[in-house]
């Protein structure tokens, strides 16, 4: 935990240290609020889906040099409408935080704890464990990136419409790229000017 009150810290402090788990998705057809704790719970003005043991986090690595990392976020057991969720819904590149929350006796969460995780989501990874019963269980594991290592992707643009498009609204230049592709201009000589 980045900045954490007193409060914070006697409860992380104690003997029977109680923690949650917070992880919010803004995916493009809905945000999920999932948590660590084994029930629905209700905290943020949102209520968190809770996945008990099934939430894996993996530890935050923090290093003094200047490099990107990654922080795994894994779904282990997952019900098919989580899968389907995950399959047909484009989460690459939303938001992801991640909020480690101290909990008192009454299993509240102490004070505001700040989002120790703040990323993009790369593409998801199902994994499928067959059963001795038959069945099929999967964990499915995301990948939220920090954005640095988006800044040091090299960003490929192409000599199109599309991507003047992009670049800039409404400008018509690159409409005239494929005509002039392929010929060859001359240029006048230097005396054509004297």
């Amino acid at each position: 935990m980045k900045d954490a009150t007193v409060d914070q810290l006697g409860a992380v402090a104690a003997p029977a240290a109680r923690m949650a788990v917070f992880v919010r998705i803004d995916a493009p057809g809905g945000t999920l609020f999932l948590t660590s704790v084994p029930y629905d719970y209700a905290w943020d003005g949102h209520t968190w889906l809770g996945l008990g043991q099934a939430l894996v986090v993996d530890a935050v690595e923090e290093t003094s040099a200047l490099s990107p990392t990654r922080l795994r976020v894994s779904l282990q057991g997952v019900t098919q409408d989580l899968v389907a969720l995950i399959l047909t819904e484009n989460m690459r590149g939303s938001t992801a935080s991640v909020w480690f929350a101290p909990l008192n006796e009454d299993f509240h969460v102490i004070n505001a704890p700040e989002a120790e995780w703040v990323g993009r989501v790369d593409v998801p990874e199902l994994d499928w464990d067959p059963k001795d019963d038959g069945t099929l269980t999967a964990t499915a594991s995301i990948n939220v990136e920090q954005r640095l290592l988006a800044m040091m992707r090299r960003q490929v643009l192409r000599y199109t419409d599309a991507d003047q498009q992009r670049l800039h609204p409404g400008d018509t230049a690159g409409r005239h790229i494929g005509r002039v592709n392929g010929k060859s201009v001359v240029w006048p000589s230097r005396t054509f000017f004297t």
